[in-house]
């Protein structure tokens, strides 16, 4: 029993670094997909969106008009995203972007909150949670260098969902590779339990007891 909880364990352990891995190179490669959305809400934001098959960015920027006829469409938001929620007016946040980097396949399983203030005409100050920050990379839509945020919060529905995806892949990459260490084992003539040397004159290992015929 307490074995199988040991190898239950490890394929959890090496699914969410799965995870995490999938998602950090989504993040590496950022997502260039043209932004959809363009939606307002009544507190006078305007919500923007991009995603492709790996990442989803939801921006958040003061727009103070709101065209007529625009209405507060918070949940058009995604699961985890907060921008939406928030009852943060957008008065007096002139110079100011928020955005949300969520990361992860197949669901978004891992994500990061930035905000950007413009301090002066060609300065910007950067505050990043949940994310590891490494050498900067192009931002097209806005023309500026902004730093690769490397997501740490989980999103726990998709990590979950994820995990139960990539558990079966794991488990049948530690059966082969465990089939194949004893395959090896047994070319060199060692015990395929232990990879002691196996005497011939007995058939069996002398360190385990692994009966060689049975490799």
């Amino acid at each position: 029993m307490l074995q199988y909880l040991k190898y239950a364990g490890i394929v959890c352990a090496v699914s969410i670094v799965a995870n995490y891995t999938v998602a950090w190179i989504g993040a590496l490669h950022y997502v260039q997909r043209p932004i959809v959305g363009g939606t307002y809400d009544s507190r006078g934001w305007r919500y923007d969106i991009k995603t492709n098959r790996v990442g989803t960015v939801v921006y958040a920027t003061p727009a103070f008009v709101v065209p007529p006829g625009s209405t507060d469409n918070s949940e058009s938001a995604p699961h985890w995203s907060v921008l939406q929620r928030s009852p943060t007016s957008a008065e007096g946040a002139a110079g100011r972007w928020q955005w949300e980097e969520a990361y992860g396949w197949p669901f978004r399983s891992v994500m990061s909150s930035h905000v950007m203030t413009k301090e002066l005409p060609n300065s910007y100050v950067w505050t990043s949670r949940h994310a590891v920050i490494v050498p900067t990379r192009r931002d097209n839509r806005r023309a500026l260098n902004v730093p690769v945020a490397l997501p740490l919060k989980p999103i726990v529905i998709g990590l979950a969902v994820n995990t139960l995806v990539y558990a079966p892949v794991v488990l049948m990459l530690i059966f082969v590779a465990g089939k194949s260490q004893q395959f090896a084992r047994g070319l060199r003539g060692r015990c395929t339990k232990c990879g002691y040397p196996i005497m011939t004159d007995i058939g069996r290992c002398s360190e385990c007891g692994h009966d060689a015929d049975s490799s």
